[in-house]
């Protein structure tokens, strides 16, 4: 069975790709089950030296790589570059910090206790389904199953049907550095793939996507009882107090708008200003997003999905019928993909595009009379995944009231850019983390285990009562408090 690959740049066919059958799932899920006893075995030293050679391969291809991410999603060639970059630096982090953050770890006893040594160990899971976007088709699953191979999982990977070349590169190329089992394996194909991949019990599933894909993915994943990873949309914004350095803030809220064509789960979609800098920052906006422009060549690529082209007109509509103003109009001419940045002002709070993830380049701006009203805003939907705010002298005091995942202070998305910070967020936004020592626990579960020295044990009737004595007196003393 084959699928086609459509370039959203001009619409042509570019290649045909072997789709798996959902009835042949299961066996590709036994055959990962097999493999992943196996790469547990090799042990961390063994792991570690296949997935450097793994990331050798890729920085040698990147070329080749971007060139895929390019013509499947429409992404300029730099920009690919820069995503294989960051996902390089992910493997890197991953293989360097496997071993302390999944080593051995001692835990103390409680006062009275003396006698038992504890401590975790952490094992894999076994085999983790992973279930990937179009809009990073790199980076974003990379920052998954680099994490879950480091911990000593076996991967099975179901890309987007609109991105699945660079994922058979990146399987290929890992084959190659560990020939004897299917540890990394591509399934392409569409949704029907994806539940059949969750049908087959994965011991983890994790799913990167839209709200409403994830939570059918978790209601799936819930009556299955298999843990799940879910990384889904946002809303985020990014604050500007009245300290804020506004040529810096402007740069960023442009870029993190506007990069990848607006679709990107950690984009700026709301610009909160405070009413004292708002008549300075808006028309420096409002020219920084004009020299912007998409097309074939220009600085943002095409929208992807047909579905990101109607919710992108939908919201704009349905905002300028309640009232809002087009500071910037961008929107795609009739039959094209290209759409250059739109920004709205005086967006009503019932707006579709105020609550509702757009993933397209549109942004809207806020004015707020008081810090305590931004946050208010700030905070005032569904969504938790990240966000950004400008402020010299009290950007972590904000941050600090933001109800996200992960914030930037001075900046879009720095956080994105740093492989030992967390990534996720809460809400609709879903739940769990990749990156940092929480990617790496996420794919690790972790067995606790006691040791009871000779002579030392308190279980069984007809103890004496002086064991009991001595941890009575054990307690009493950790908590100050007399005989």
């Amino acid at each position: 069975m084959k699928m086609d690959v459509i370039c959203p740049i001009d619409g042509r066919e570019l290649d045909a790709v072997d789709a798996v059958s959902p009835s042949a799932v299961p066996a590709i899920v036994a055959a990962a089950r097999g493999a992943g006893e196996w790469w547990a075995g090799i042990g961390a030293d063994e792991r570690k030296m296949r997935l450097m050679a793994w990331a050798r391969k890729i920085a040698t291809g990147l070329e080749d790589v971007a060139q895929l991410i390019h013509e499947d999603m429409g992404k300029p060639y730099d920009d690919a570059r820069t995503e294989i970059v960051g996902a390089l630096n992910l493997v890197l982090w991953a293989i360097s910090n496997a071993d302390r953050v999944l080593g051995d770890r001692e835990v103390p006893v409680g006062p009275g206790l003396e006698g038992i040594k504890a401590f975790v160990r952490y094992r894999p899971y076994g085999v983790v389904g992973v279930i990937g976007p179009w809009n990073f088709p790199v980076m974003t699953p990379v920052g998954i199953f680099a994490f879950a191979l480091a911990a000593g999982n076996a991967v099975v990977f179901k890309p987007s049907e609109f991105t699945p070349r660079a994922a058979l590169w990146l399987a290929q190329a890992f084959s190659e550095v560990v020939p004897e089992q299917p540890v990394l394996q591509v399934i392409n194909g569409r949704g029907d793939v994806g539940r059949a991949l969750v049908a087959a019990k994965p011991d983890k599933v994790a799913f990167t996507g839209s709200h409403e894909v994830g939570r059918a993915v978790y209601e799936q994943c819930a009556s299955l009882m298999i843990p799940a990873l879910l990384e889904l949309g946002g809303k985020n914004a990014l604050i500007v107090a009245d300290d804020a350095d506004i040529d810096a803030a402007v740069r960023s809220a442009v870029y993190g708008a506007f990069q990848n064509s607006g679709q990107a789960c950690i984009g700026i979609s709301r610009l909160i200003v405070l009413d004292s800098v708002y008549d300075e920052l808006v028309p420096k906006l409002r020219e920084a997003a004009g020299r912007i422009q998409a097309s074939r060549d220009g600085d943002l690529g095409p929208i992807v999905t047909d579905r990101q082209l109607v919710a992108l007109a939908a919201h704009i509509a349905d905002a300028l019928d309640k009232g809002a103003t087009l500071l910037l109009d961008g929107r795609p001419t009739q039959g094209s993909r290209f759409a250059s940045p739109t920004i709205l002002e005086n967006v009503p709070e019932d707006a579709l595009i105020c609550r509702e993830e757009t993933f397209a380049p549109a942004l809207i701006v806020l004015r707020a009379a008081t810090m305590d009203e931004a946050v208010k805003i700030a905070n005032g939907t569904a969504y938790g995944l990240g966000g950004s705010v400008f402020s010299r002298d009290h950007g972590t005091a904000i941050a600090d009231r933001l109800r996200s995942g992960m914030t930037a202070i001075n900046a879009a998305a720095a956080f994105a850019f740093v492989p030992g910070l967390p990534f996720g967020g809460v809400g609709d936004s879903g739940f769990g983390r990749k990156h940092g020592d929480e990617g790496l626990r996420e794919f690790a579960r972790p067995h606790s285990i006691a040791i009871v020295s000779p002579g030392q044990g308190r279980e069984g009737f007809g103890r004496p009562s002086q064991v009991v004595d001595s941890m009575v007196s054990g307690i009493r003393a950790a908590l100050g408090v007399g005989a």
